[in-house]
């Protein structure tokens, strides 16, 4: 009974151990490159929606302590029109706290592509801090027979009226994307499942 025991924690040990071993990248995969560190990061979330539903899509900003303070971001994003359209923007619970004013306005672009700015201004940038966290929701609605595809979201942003580059040193901006699906996304909690 005693070797029993013995071997039955060994098994416990090595399970764990090889559990708690990161696996390794298969042959033929990519990888990401780690992200950039900059003082001021502009991100759009990634988010499922399914045909005919709407969808919101968190924005995000974050400024690292020491960062140059700044009184308004623009973003500015292009995205097929027959796929996704714009309903609105509304603001954050951080926003909100320094009474940011947010405006989104849809154009058309080439074609079928849309395109949509939009703006975060502190009222009063010399009395409230720029606010760091999620700063605003974009709201789309997915067409009614958009097919599975994956609507990249790229926005150009500028913050207090310059542009931010690509390889900008101060600031990062991290590209969203709506996941289109046609088969929705069920969670559920082992323990409560059973």
């Amino acid at each position: 009974m005693q070797v029993l025991r013995t071997e039955s924690c060994w098994l416990v040990i090595l399970l764990v151990l090889l559990l708690s071993v990161p696996a390794t990248a298969q042959e033929g995969s990519e990888e990401e490159a780690p992200a950039r560190e900059t003082p001021l990061t502009l991100t759009l979330n990634k988010v499922i929606g399914l045909p005919g539903q709407e969808v919101n899509l968190p924005v995000l900003f974050a400024r690292k302590s020491g960062a140059p303070d700044l009184a308004a971001l623009r973003l500015r994003m292009s995205y097929p029109g027959s796929v996704i359209q714009f309903k609105r923007v509304e603001d954050a619970y951080l926003s909100r706290r320094v009474n940011m004013q947010i405006a989104g306005e849809e154009g058309n672009g080439d074609g079928d592509l849309r395109t949509l700015d939009i703006t975060f201004t502190l009222p009063d940038p010399q009395g409230k801090e720029f606010p760091s966290g999620q700063i605003g929701a974009i709201y789309f609605t997915v067409a009614a027979n958009a097919p599975d595809q994956v609507v990249h979201l790229n926005p150009q942003a500028w913050i207090d009226g310059a542009e931010i580059s690509a390889d900008s040193p101060t600031a990062r901006i991290e590209p969203g994307e709506v996941r289109i699906s046609q088969t929705p996304v069920y969670l559920s909690c082992f323990f409560f499942s059973h």
